[in-house]
């Protein structure tokens, strides 16, 4: 009796290291991808404050290897986004590719629709790529300033 007594405890006993070893991986789990989200969040948020202020942070120079890094604070606990901005071109496809960017006409008619017309304005492309942690978004907008 004593032996079964044993043999019943040592099971039940493995039972619950098992069990608590998986709640312990499960919650590493989900933190992993609360950290994985917020990464993401922190890029989205970075692209889209550069996209507010585009007009002070377009890139100069030759299209082929123009390009302007900035880097946003998007949290109170001050996390960072590393923001790059570069002119989408077709002037060198080499340079495109290694950006992964499209090869497209860098400047082009406004769209019908933006309230500028062809004679008075054009619309120049750009692509704005934004990291942060390991999680990475990259977005085109197009820009209409005036002829």
């Amino acid at each position: 009796m004593l032996i079964l007594v044993i043999i019943f405890m040592f099971t039940l006993s493995a039972f619950w290291v098992i069990a608590l070893s998986m709640t312990g991986s499960e919650l590493s789990f989900v933190g992993g991808r609360k950290t994985a989200s917020q990464q993401f969040y922190y890029a989205e948020a970075g692209a889209a404050a550069v996209i507010d202020t585009i007009s002070t942070n377009v890139p100069t120079g030759p299209l082929a290897t123009a390009f302007k890094d900035v880097t946003i604070k998007v949290s109170i606990n001050n996390d960072e986004a590393k923001v790059t901005v570069r002119p989408i071109q077709n002037v060198d496809a080499t340079a495109a590719e290694n950006n992964k960017l499209p090869v497209q006409e860098h400047e082009f008619d406004p769209p019908e629709g933006s309230g500028s017309g062809v004679n008075t304005a054009v619309a120049r492309r750009y692509a704005i790529a934004s990291a942060a942690g390991g999680k990475i978004v990259q977005v085109g907008v197009y820009r209409v300033v005036p002829k």
